[in-house]
């Protein structure tokens, strides 16, 4: 991987996110809207990112507490870098940022559960998701 630069937490352009995640494709983000797009970047603790010259050509999004857990919102690679191990330097530069010990969770597109397994993931059959687009209550 000479030919890319691995960044920590580099100031990420939400046009270049866009871009990214149109390509890659990563289903169901807000890729038309910047503003939103501006706020995961800022507001995600963990972001490593991988460039060729000053393009943006794979992304891991992640929110660690560094001591337990860390939760990969994102990991997306752009369609022309695909399967180049890309996507695995991305989640071992996220894996020793967290530090050791520390879970690496996420959620994954059903395309690419044999990706995870291929990295060592385990599957796991207890995962909630609930859409906050109405009031919601305990």
């Amino acid at each position: 991987m000479n030919a890319f630069d691995i960044k920590l937490n580099k100031i990420i352009a939400p046009e270049a996110l866009r871009d990214l995640y149109l390509s890659a494709p990563l289903a169901n983000r807000p890729t038309t809207d910047l503003s939103l797009l501006k706020k995961m970047l800022e507001h995600a603790n963990l972001v490593i990112s991988c460039w060729k010259d000053s393009q943006l050509i794979g992304v891991c999004r992640a929110f660690s507490d560094f001591s337990y857990v860390t939760y990969v919102s994102d990991l997306a690679i752009h369609a022309d870098y695909q399967n180049k191990g890309i996507g695995r330097s991305l989640l071992d530069h996220t894996k020793k940022e967290s530090g050791l010990g520390v879970k690496i969770v996420l959620l994954s597109a059903p395309s690419a559960n044999s990706y995870y397994e291929k990295l060592n993931f385990i599957s796991h059959p207890r995962a909630w998701v609930h859409e906050n687009k109405e009031n919601f209550s305990c």
